[in-house]
């Protein structure tokens, strides 16, 4: 029975000895914020008036009036009222200084009392002054002349006062409390151990969980409010460890999304700096490492963009706009999207803007406009030659026979490369619709290239041009329709010697290549520009346009190499030197084994 007693003693003792020493503790704090509040503020009247007095006598000095006398009246001032005063142009640009040489002084514009002055009719600041050595206070007031302002009048004065009142009493408060603390501490610290133990354990806790761990639990012994505690701990360290994941895996998620996205996505916050910027617009940007916290006008360098961006976020509204942006290997399209970004109280803290690269669009539709122009002009031609034989012939009915048979004999040969026009337009329709009628079939690419040699064999002739044949050591399976193939093959050919004059040679070579068949066409011709490499294989679309109608060509061959070579999963390749002859390549996957397959067909 003693010992629940003896320990509820000790515990409501050192409970009152704890409510004793706080007590001191308070009342010394307090009579020391109250002698010190009092004692400041009585020097900061004090000072206010004495600027309000010296604001008067200011006022000459800052019209410009004789300030060397001004100096001396102000440095006598201080040495009688120990007051330092100043006096300040509205610049900053100190007149005059009882401690001083104004002319050594610096800006003062700055200080927080002449800030206040400026801002709110008077300032008052204290801080510690390393000219003196002490703390100062600082008064500073504005100074009007004729409802205009001249300047600012300042003094200050040090803090000893109150420093060495509050010392003595610092001195009694601390001796008291010392007593009061040996005392408590001596009688409650079993006390203070038993009580502050839990708590140890739930700062423990509390710390693991700031730092990212979440399954720490707290156990208390007792069932008083340190249980309710680490009970209401234990309940926070599981609903953070749930919303963390949560949000991780929201986090997670729109990575995800803005990193599978085509379109370039950007967002920045109101000062225009990059929040969030996913690969396909840094891609863009050209902008490497981390950008975060960059303004949208140091990584982009997109000045259509960055003003959307920026139109976005002052207005508040949606700006759409198409922006063209010049790079070396050629000119991008992109749409873009700007949107203002809001939060949950519906102001704006940023724009979020999205980039659909239309490049291949705009490409496109160049294409169909040059297809449109160049069919129509191709077609035209003819169609205005048959026409003008037509009409010469009927208003001519006694033309003697020979130009009558030399005028059918063009009509033949216009109607014939309108229909080799029309035909050659068909089937670039069919491959790129891929309604192919041939079915296909395993081909040696060899015996195609031999067919399509030998066919032009005559031509090159005529020529005076080499026409050879390499076909390497092996076979070379493909899967292919054999009119189409033939056909590109035939092209390439046919577009060599077009262009190779006299004396010249077209080689084409065949051999396995990183596991597929390659065909090359090589010629000594006239070559390719550089510029205009990149469209050789549009319909229509010459080099030497004059050159081209005259040796007959639709200009249509290279365009249907290329989309037999698409419709097989195969490519075709263009090197050219000005002035040195051409390289075409055809690359096609090879097919099953050429060993077998050879045998198979010998057989």
């Amino acid at each position: 029975m003693n010992r629940p007693r003896t320990s509820f003693f000790w515990k409501l003792f050192s409970g009152y000895t704890a409510l004793i020493c706080l007590t001191a503790m308070l009342v010394g704090w307090m009579a020391h914020v109250r002698i010190n509040h009092d004692s400041t503020e009585e020097i900061r009247s004090s000072l206010y008036r004495q600027a309000e007095f010296l604001s008067d006598l200011s006022i000459g000095a800052l019209n410009g009036e004789d300030r060397q006398e001004f100096q001396a009246e102000l440095v006598e001032l201080g040495g009688k009222t120990g007051v330092r005063s100043t006096v300040i142009a509205t610049n900053g640009t100190v007149i005059a200084d009882s401690d001083e040489d104004p002319q050594a002084m610096d800006d003062h514009s700055r200080r927080p009392e002449v800030i206040a002055a400026r801002d709110e009719g008077r300032g008052s600041e204290v801080r510690f002054s390393r000219t003196l050595d002490k703390n100062m206070m600082y008064c500073a007031l504005p100074v009007f002349h004729e409802d205009n302002l001249r300047g600012y009048v300042r003094v200050s004065l040090p803090l000893t006062v109150v420093e060495n009142r509050l010392a003595v009493l610092k001195s009694d408060i601390v001796t008291g409390m010392l007593i009061a603390l040996v005392i408590g501490l001596l009688l409650a610290w079993l006390f203070a151990r038993r009580v502050t133990q839990p708590l140890v354990d739930m700062t423990s806790a509390a710390e693991l969980i700031a730092s990212g761990g979440y399954g720490k639990t707290v156990h208390v012994a007792t069932h008083d409010e340190m249980r309710t505690l680490a009970d209401a701990l234990n309940e926070m360290s599981e609903s953070l460890a749930a919303r963390i994941e949560e949000i991780t895996r929201d986090h997670n998620q729109l990575e995800a999304m803005l990193g599978s996205m085509t379109e370039g996505v950007i967002a920045a916050d109101s000062e225009e700096r990059i929040v969030h910027i996913n690969a396909v617009a840094q891609r863009l940007s050209s902008a490497e490492g981390d950008v975060s916290d960059m303004r949208t006008w140091e990584v982009l360098r997109i000045p259509a963009l960055t003003e959307a961006i920026k139109q976005a976020i002052q207005k508040g509204e949606r700006v759409e706009d198409e922006i063209e942006i010049t790079q070396p290997e050629g000119d991008l399209f992109f749409d873009v999207d700007v949107a203002p970004w809001h939060d949950g109280s519906g102001t704006i803290v940023g724009a979020v803007a999205a980039l659909h690269d239309v490049t291949r669009l705009r490409e496109l539709e160049r294409v169909r406009r040059d297809f449109v122009a160049n069919a129509s002009h191709e077609l035209k031609s003819p169609i205005t030659a048959i026409r003008g034989i037509a009409e010469t012939m009927l208003n001519d009915p006694a033309m003697d026979e020979e130009h009558r048979e030399r005028f059918v004999t063009s009509v033949l040969e216009e109607s014939m490369r309108m229909s080799a026009l029309v035909g050659d337009l068909l089937q670039i329709s069919r491959l790129e619709q891929g309604r192919a009628q041939t079915k296909l079939e395993q081909l040696d690419l060899r015996k195609v290239a031999v067919d399509a040699v030998a066919a032009a064999n005559d031509k090159a002739r005529a020529g005076g041009i080499e026409l050879s044949l390499d076909q390497g050591g092996e076979a070379l399976p493909v899967m292919a329709s054999a009119g189409d193939l033939q056909s590109a093959l035939g092209n390439l050919i046919d577009n060599a010697l077009k262009f190779t004059d006299t004396g010249g040679s077209v080689k084409v070579l065949l051999e396995r290549r990183a596991g597929r068949a390659a065909l090359e066409v090589r010629d000594t011709g006239a070559g390719i520009p550089r510029e205009h490499l990149g469209r050789v294989f549009e319909r229509f679309y010459r080099v030497d346009t004059a050159r081209s109608r005259e040796l007959g060509g639709t200009g249509l061959g290279l365009s249907i190499v290329k989309n037999v070579m698409q419709s097989h999963g195969g490519e075709v390749r263009v090197e050219s030197t000005l002035g040195e002859g051409s390289l075409f390549t055809i690359l096609l996957p090879l097919t099953g084994d050429p060993d077998s397959w050879t045998n198979d067909r010998d057989a």
